[in-house]
């Protein structure tokens, strides 16, 4: 008998990585920025004029001046009603409720 070669092929598995993309959804907690209502105040100054009658006395000297400057106010009385002239200056900045600047100041009306 002759010996002879004979070739034999095969098919063998091998480990190998191949990186494939593939979508997939994942749920993630990301930080995010949530709108909250603090309860704050701003702070306004209110000038308010309006005509008014005074009635008043002042002491003086028999002589052309004045001896005292100054002046009782005994009453007033509204002369225009409901016509005050109201200038407001807007703050601009916003302070927290339990600031301590504002205990002094009442709430506006308007």
């Amino acid at each position: 008998m002759k010996k002879v070669k004979v070739q034999r092929t095969r098919k063998v598995k091998v480990n190998k990585t191949v990186v494939d993309e593939v979508e997939e959804k994942v749920d993630v907690e990301v930080p995010v920025q949530k709108v909250v209502e603090v309860p704050s105040f701003r702070v306004d100054e209110v000038k308010r004029t309006k005509l008014v009658e005074v009635e008043g006395w002042q002491e003086v000297e028999m002589v052309p001046r004045i001896r005292d400057s100054k002046v009782w106010v005994e009453s007033t009385k509204d002369v225009q009603l409901n016509k005050e002239i109201v200038n407001r200056k807007r703050g601009k900045e916003v302070l927290p409720a339990d600031h301590h600047g504002l205990k002094t100041l009442e709430m506006d009306r308007e």
